[in-house]
């Protein structure tokens, strides 16, 4: 009985795994700064669509096996497939990805002995005499070898110092300690990508501890062990959010272990609440994002004991301090350095941008909700207006120059505005999701720590799909398979580049659009309409299921 679906499963996991062998072999044509539209950026995203739908499959057929023989196949094979299609995917060419330059080269500074605060890679660039001995071994490091030149020269964002926090520079500087300065740049790309990739294995061992913790099907660990997305971002495109997930998930296994033993009145020694904490400011000190849990995992834990959950709250907040202390202290060190002029000229004496506090302060990108309000709001002119702006100029106009007046938002008031009613709509939702996991009857739902995550991404000004990692680390244990789907979706957001170098405007209803501005007001929305669809759709036939089998 088990036979039939073990067997559509393997078909999937082929189909999956051809599809990354297909995106090897087109790779090469997404080297570094190839022409945008002469690469097959849509068959690439069409690849990805057609992975995620095999994954999507695979889950559904995966959760029908049950005999103990058909489940111990089944792991086996899901772990094979996930691993084959990561060492696949390490070493194809990152496609449409350079955030690995910066790594390597805060690795490679951080291994040095400097800070990676310190200098933006457009100072060390510059290469003037200076009687600073952080700044000189820097300088001195780039010409080490051609590889460390090649590497500085292609970090983007050049004018700004690092934005990573201190866990996640750590790792690049373990990575990249005795690795030969020598090697190709190519070689330096690879091993850091495995590194973050181990990472991300470990995050799939996690999984599976959860998984048996709480006696959910272990057909539902595809839902990330063959995640297209988490393979494209992390092994492929090399992003960092690896780490910071990996240590997300041992919070959340070490705080759910404490919380259930306390309910099923097993010994429940502090040990596992010390490490929830320690692990979730470490992630937190390695990406910001899993703060966004913490009120959640305070309510759960305080739900069975309230003096615990001081204690799990005074570890997180103390490991936090301690871990992202050098961020703050190291980029308050502006020296200053002989022959500074201009910084538009790359010179060392210059304020250099802060990494971080630009991102947080203006970038935007695939944000379709935050756009929607930050574009109400901001000034504009007739033929530069999206067609989704309805409020008047002049109502606008008014409400940016009261903010001016009150000295709100300093040169960006509308995007200050935006900021505090998408923070004000994320509270209130917040609210609710906490008051439902502190009535649940469960250690910590799953499916509320799913939506909070996915809200609080949707929301943001910058919306990329590797973010979307920190969902899918949680979707096996909501067990939903349409946020499989939506991670594909997101992937569309990869057709961007191709309209970005469209070299046209396009007029629509008396409004001129750039090619990035028909991703970004037509495409994009499209993308979101989609998910929504789906969302709406899967909680539909949920809710039919339920009313078909009785349940509450």
């Amino acid at each position: 009985m088990d036979n039939s679906p073990l067997k559509k499963t393997c078909i999937a996991g082929i189909c999956f795994l051809v599809v990354f062998v297909a995106i090897f072999a087109i790779s090469g044509n997404f080297e570094y700064r190839s022409r945008i539209t002469a690469v097959p950026v849509f068959s690439f995203v069409a690849l990805l669509l057609v992975a995620t739908l095999a994954t999507f499959i695979a889950v559904g057929y995966a959760i029908q096996i049950e005999s103990r023989k058909g489940l111990s196949r089944l792991l086996m094979l899901i772990l094979v497939f996930a691993i084959n299609a990561r060492l696949i995917a390490l070493f194809t060419c990152p496609i449409l990805e350079i955030d690995y330059y910066r790594y390597i080269w805060d690795g490679k500074v951080t291994a040095s002995g400097v800070s990676p605060y310190k200098y933006a890679p457009q100072q060390i660039l510059a290469g003037h005499s200076s009687n600073e001995p952080d700044y000189q071994s820097l300088v001195a490091l780039s010409a080490e070898s051609a590889s460390n030149q090649t590497i500085l020269q292609r970090i983007h964002f050049e004018e700004y110092t690092t934005a990573y926090p201190p866990v996640s520079q750590f790792v690049f500087g373990a990575a990249m300690k005795w690795f030969p300065a020598s090697a190709s740049v190519k070689a330096h790309i690879v091993f850091m990508k495995a590194v973050l990739v181990l990472f991300d294995l470990g995050t799939i061992g996690v999984i599976l501890l959860l998984l048996r913790q709480f006696n959910v099907h272990i057909g539902w660990l595809i839902a990330y062990a063959w995640n297209p997305l988490v393979i494209k971002e992390i092994a492929n495109g090399g992003h960092l959010d690896s780490i910071a997930v990996l240590l997300m998930m041992v919070a959340i296994f070490s705080l759910t272990r404490w919380i259930q033993n306390h309910e099923q009145q097993k010994p429940a020694g502090v040990s596992a609440l010390i490490a929830a904490g320690i692990a979730l400011g470490l992630g937190f000190g390695a990406k910001l994002f899993p703060i966004v849990l913490f009120p959640a995992f305070v309510v759960a834990v305080g739900r069975v004991k309230w003096s615990a959950a001081m204690m799990f709250s005074v570890l997180f907040l103390v490991t936090s301090f301690l871990v992202l202390a050098p961020m703050y202290w190291d980029s308050g060190s502006q020296v200053q350095l002989a022959s500074a002029t201009d910084a538009t000229n790359g010179e060392p004496g210059q304020q250099q941008k802060e990494g971080l506090a630009s991102f947080l302060s203006r970038w935007r990108m695939n944000d379709v909700i935050f756009s929607g309000i930050y574009l109400n709001l901001k000034p504009g002119s007739p033929n530069t207006e999206p067609w989704f702006v309805g409020l008047p100029r002049e109502t606008r106009n008014q409400i940016t120059d009261w903010c001016k007046r009150h000295s709100l938002g300093g040169q960006r008031p509308a995007f200050f505005l935006a900021r505090m009613i998408t923070l004000g709509i994320f509270a209130v939702f917040y609210l609710y999701q906490l008051a439902v996991i502190y009535r649940a009857t469960q250690a910590v739902g799953f499916d509320r720590l799913v939506l909070i995550m996915a809200v609080f991404l949707f929301l943001q000004p910058t919306v990329n799909p590797w973010y979307w990692t920190w969902v899918v680390a949680l979707t096996p244990l909501a067990r939903s398979r349409g946020w499989v789907l939506v991670a594909g979706i997101l992937m569309v957001y990869y057709s961007r580049f191709w309209f970005r170098k469209l070299s046209e405007t396009y007029e629509f209803l008396g409004v001129q659009y750039s090619g990035a501005g028909l991703f970004d007001h037509f495409v994009a929305w499209g993308e979101f309409g989609a998910i929504v669809c789906v969302l709406t759709g899967v909680h539909l036939f949920r809710l039919s299921k339920k009313s078909e089998t009785g349940e509450s």
